[in-house]
C-alpha cells in the first residue's frame, strides 16, 4: 500500500501563533514527509483537538471519524481515547518537540519529517483520495489556535507476475 500526500494547508490564528508554516518535502519517489513550524505568543493550558477524516466521492465527505479530545488526557497513558487520536499523538511526539500538553510562550515548535505509516491505514481504508483535518482549540469556550489539513492518495501495490517459460 502506497500513501502519497499531495497537498497540505495550515491556518494559524495570529493572536496565538506567529511564523506558522506547513510544507511537504519529497524524500524519494514514493516518500513524502511533513514539516510544520510555529511560534506561540500565549501559553496554552487547556488544549482540545478535533480530528476528522474525509473520503473523496465527487467531493470530500465525512468518513469514519469525527472525534474531539483533550490533549493532556490523550497524552496520558491511562487515556480512554480511541486508536486514531493515540496513533496521531504517538507519531507527532516521535517527530517533534511537542511532547507535553502545556506549551510555553516564545518557543519554536516544529514537526520535522513526519510521515503517515502505511500499516496504520491499511486495515480500514480502501484505495482512493482522503483528507485528514486537525483543528486545535484553547480553553472553553473554544478559541481557535490553528487548523491543519493533509490530502493524500492511497493506492495498492501490485506486483507483476512474471510468466514462466514453458519448455
Amino acid at each position: 500500500m502506497d500513501i502519497k500526500p499531495y497537498n497540505t494547508v495550515c491556518n494559524f490564528n495570529p493572536k496565538w501563533v506567529d511564523n506558522g508554516t506547513c510544507t511537504l518535502k519529497l524524500i524519494a519517489r514514493n516518500r513524502v514527509r511533513f514539516n510544520v513550524d510555529y511560534d506561540l505568543f500565549l501559553p496554552m493550558k487547556n488544549v482540545t483537538i478535533h480530528l476528522q477524516f474525509f473520503k473523496f466521492y465527487n467531493q470530500f465527505r465525512p468518513f469514519l471519524m469525527n472525534d474531539w479530545a483533550n490533549l493532556c488526557s490523550a497524552l496520558s497513558n491511562i487515556s480512554p481515547y480511541n486508536f486514531f487520536i493515540k496513533t496521531l499523538l504517538r507519531q507527532t511526539t516521535k517527530y517533534s518537540n511537542m511532547n507535553n500538553c502545556y506549551h510555553a510562550v516564545g518557543v519554536h515548535y516544529q514537526l520535522r519529517n513526519a510521515d503517515i505509516p502505511p500499516q496504520f491505514f491499511g486495515l480500514f481504508m480502501d484505495p482512493g483520495k482522503y483528507k485528514v483535518e486537525l483543528h486545535v482549540y484553547e480553553g472553553y469556550p473554544y478559541d481557535t489556535v490553528g487548523n491543519w489539513s493533509v490530502s493524500f492518495d492511497i493506492s495498492e501495490n501490485f506486483k507483476k507476475i512474471s510468466k514462466s517459460k514453458k519448455n
